[in-house]
């Protein structure tokens, strides 16, 4: 993966057994600070800072995260689907701690009060992001 510095471009080589699914675009792992029951990171392989420097040309693979991860919660944690939404949700810039894009794939509920108060304010929804990379010129 991209860059050298990165701990999410590095994760193949770092933290192996925590991959939960893998192809040749994206990564699915456990978030390390799990804020629910379910908290998976799903990032690109391919470095890219974060979401504002998202393109058209990037839509493609946004969707492909978004399905992929979509269908990996469906399969592995339907026993939390019953009852909860799941949030799909990318950081606010400068909300975030790790300078590699990474989609927040979330099933409540929370184990966290102070992120379930503050993950509106610092994600934002998988289908805005996708409406603001389309707004782009």
């Amino acid at each position: 993966m991209g860059n050298k510095d990165c701990v999410f471009c590095r994760i193949g080589e770092t933290n192996r057994d925590s991959i939960l699914y893998e192809d040749d675009k994206i990564i699915i792992f456990k978030d390390r600070s799990p804020v629910s029951v379910v908290h998976l990171q799903c990032i690109p392989k391919r470095h890219i800072k974060n979401k504002n420097e998202l393109t058209k040309d990037d839509l493609e693979l946004l969707n492909h995260m978004y399905v992929t991860a979509r269908e990996f919660i469906v399969r592995n944690y339907q026993q939390y689907l019953y009852q909860y939404k799941p949030i799909f949700g990318f950081h606010k810039p400068p909300f975030y701690t790790v300078k590699h894009l990474h989609m927040h794939c979330i099933v409540p509920p929370y184990t966290n009060y102070i992120m379930k108060t503050m993950n509106y304010c610092i994600l934002k929804d998988f289908d805005d992001v996708i409406q603001e990379v389309e707004s782009k010129d």
